[in-house]
């Protein structure tokens, strides 16, 4: 944390404090097995009998040694998949060395018991379901291709009440799971990987794309989310073709892909199958540019292929910058398995094996239902933090009943309501005939500059860090860019003029998605994860009200918004740790209740968003609009991202209210406003 890295405490701090500030002021001007028998980790020797030597006196029969605790992985051996799998499972393997090491769970061995997902959903089934009617397990990391996890989930762990985490399955549709709370993910969703390709593609200037995908839960909803956003950036995707693994060859599929003018091709598969249609492509000059994701992340495929043939090309994977959790992991990884752990999705099966074992030692209980009521009390906070290196401390914690938070080596683990994390997206390119990491980790909303290369500047020791909480999506998504702008040139000019003591200013990005909970989990990242402590947003009264209670006054953080009016913040026991750069709706709705008298209406009705925000300026506005004789004789409470308002309309109008005051966000209001006009409910409004 900054405190901890600074002799004056106090007065960085305050200086911290000053220039969240302004920051915010800123912002203001600115409005993704086969049925062989397991394989199991190796459990530290335990005392065994000896053959009998006879002997006078009988001997006391030794002890028996405690039953391991099983958790079971679903990790691709064979199938297209397979060249990832090997090191993916050493990373669970560590996770469970290192709890055995310091005396497992209450004396217990922790053994890992390795089936193949084979990339195939039938192969994968049977494993899984041998995992669990065979072995006995109801804790499976697993697996890595998102149908693959789905077809697991659906026809054997969410019937088996077993929880499966998974450490590379980034489609959407996981998140959209009846799963009971049983389905977990260690890296984010294509939901922000799609969002960040698209980005990626509009700076580098491209206009006419194609996408090959992989015909699977992952490759169409990764290449869906890129169109939708590529598209909204107004770029053209001129053709989305589904290929299916296994093929000699993609000819036919390269052609639909370029008819139509597409100068790009973006590569939405696994590293098997592309490096089959990526050489097609080049040899048969349908295509020079290219665009790679996660599963296309691989230096095997590029060193078969001839690295030179994509040199210069970028792609985009799940990633975040390194923090010391990170550096723990890797520095294990190296000294206790001797490998590189630099791969994708590492990180995430360590973390995925390091939560179940926490889980399960919370719980106290190898049950699924006892484990998945476990999992967000070890992953999320409050408690004392945890990382790769201090498993042993964790187990110590929980035995002696306390609880812990989970920073993992893939970064933040917070789970959302969903099971999912959030986290950063990461920008790699093939430089010199290497994957190389550009150092820029990027959330949606964010801008990516290629020529700046990584975002961190430290010209005079480690830079000043000051985080934003602003919407990238949801209702206010409209209004975020060019806020989250704003609080990037407040940093830009001051680093301009040299920073504060020759460090200069970082402003980390996240997205607060006009959701308390996405807000919350973001905080939760910036904090604990990026070691902020002094935060500008967010823009949502409602969301910043969620943010304050649950993260920055537990954690001494400094919160400023630009945007947040409800009077309920002013309200707020927060140790002078919360501040806001425009004025409360205890005046806008004193002034709104003045301007509707002059303005001669005598019966108004509000429509508020059902939130802090909507129902306390509406509150405000009823009390001083009646004080002056006026009449307010209908409040209807909406909630956003509803198809249709007719219903709270004629609500609204039935008491003879002629004028209609619109308290929302932009987004919702254009559906009830349009139909308020069309249905001729309202002829006036404020």
């Amino acid at each position: 944390m900054l405190s901890s890295k600074v002799t004056r405490t106090g007065t960085l701090m305050s200086k911290l404090t000053l220039i969240a500030l302004l920051l915010s002021a800123f912002a203001m001007v600115a409005i993704a097995c086969s049925a062989e028998e397991p394989t199991a980790t190796p459990v530290p020797p335990t005392a065994t009998s000896v053959p009998p030597t006879p002997v006078p006196e009988p001997t006391e029969a030794p002890e028996t040694p405690a039953e391991p605790i099983k958790i079971g992985t679903l990790i691709d051996a064979t199938g297209d998949l397979a060249a990832f799998g090997p090191p993916i499972v050493l990373a669970t393997d560590l996770a469970a060395l290192l709890i055995n090491e310091a005396g497992g769970i209450d004396g217990r061995m922790i053994e890992m018991v390795h089936r193949d997902s084979g990339t195939s959903p039938q192969i994968a089934t049977d494993a899984a379901s041998a995992l669990v009617n065979v072995d006995g397990v109801e804790a499976i990391v697993g697996s890595l291709s998102s149908g693959v996890t789905l077809a697991v989930a659906e026809s054997v762990t969410i019937p088996g009440g077993a929880v499966l985490v998974s450490p590379a399955s980034t489609s959407p549709a996981i998140s959209n799971l009846d799963d009971g709370d049983t389905v977990y993910r260690t890296t984010v969703s294509d939901a922000l990987q799609g969002i960040i390709a698209a980005q990626l593609a509009s700076q580098l200037g491209y206009d006419n794309v194609a996408t090959v995908y992989i015909n699977n839960a992952y490759g169409e909803g990764l290449s869906n989310i890129f169109q939708e956003n590529f598209e909204r950036l107004g770029g053209t995707v001129s053709a989305t073709v589904p290929i299916e693994g296994g093929q000699a060859s993609y000819t036919s599929e390269l052609r639909q892909a370029s008819q139509d003018g597409a100068t790009v091709l973006m590569a939405i598969s696994y590293a098997e199958t592309a490096g089959v249609y990526l050489r097609e492509a080049v040899e048969g000059q349908f295509f020079d540019d290219f665009i790679f994701v996660d599963g296309t992340k691989s230096q095997d495929m590029f060193d078969t292929l001839g690295a030179e043939s994509f040199e210069g090309n970028y792609g985009t994977a799940p990633g975040a910058p390194g923090t010391p959790t990170q550096e723990e992991f890797k520095d294990l990884y190296a000294s206790k398995l001797d490998g590189d752990p630099s791969n994708i999705f590492i990180s995430e099966a360590f973390d995925a094996a390091a939560i179940l074992a926490l889980a399960i030692a919370e719980a106290g209980s190898e049950d699924g239902d006892d484990i998945k009521a476990a999992m967000r009390k070890v992953a999320n906070a409050p408690g004392e933090k945890v990382g790769p290196g201090d498993l042993a401390r964790a187990i110590q914690l929980i035995s002696e009943g306390k609880d812990i938070d989970y920073v993992g080596a893939a970064g933040d683990q917070d789970f959302d309501d969903k099971g999912d994390v959030q986290n950063t997206i990461e920008v790699w390119k093939i430089e010199d005939g290497q994957v190389t990491s550009t150092g820029i980790f990027a959330s949606p909303g964010e801008s990516i500059d290629l020529a700046a290369g990584p975002t961190t500047m430290e010209p005079s020791g480690e830079p000043i860090r000051i985080g934003t909480l602003i919407d990238a999506t949801g209702d206010l998504a409209a209004f975020g860019p060019p806020i989250v702008l704003a609080t990037d040139l407040a940093a830009l000019l001051i680093n301009e003029a040299g920073g504060i003591d020759g460090r200069m200013i970082e402003m980390v990005h996240r997205d607060s998605g006009t959701s308390p909970q996405i807000a919350t989990d973001a905080a939760s990242a910036l904090v604990n994860v990026d070691g902020v402590e002094a935060i500008v947003g967010s823009l949502s009264s409602g969301v910043t009200l969620a943010v304050a209670e649950s993260v920055t006054i537990p954690n001494g953080a400094v919160l400023v918004s630009p945007a947040s009016t409800s009077p309920a913040i002013s309200n707020l026991d927060d140790g002078d740790t919360v501040y806001r750069t425009t004025v409360s709706d205890a005046l806008q709705g004193i002034i709104a209740a003045q301007l509707a008298s002059q303005l001669g209406y005598d019966n108004v009705a509000t429509v508020y968003i059902n939130n802090a925000y909507g129902e306390g300026l509406s509150n405000i506005f009823q009390e001083n609009f009646e004080r002056l004789g006026g009449t307010v004789s209908a409040t209807v409470p909406i909630e956003g991202g509803q198809t249709s308002y007719i219903s709270e309309l004629r609500q609204a109008s039935q008491n003879g209210a002629t004028v209609l005051m619109a308290m929302s966000y932009a987004e919702t209001a254009g559906v009830y406003l349009r139909e308020a006009v069309e249905g001729q409910f309202f002829e006036d409004f404020i």
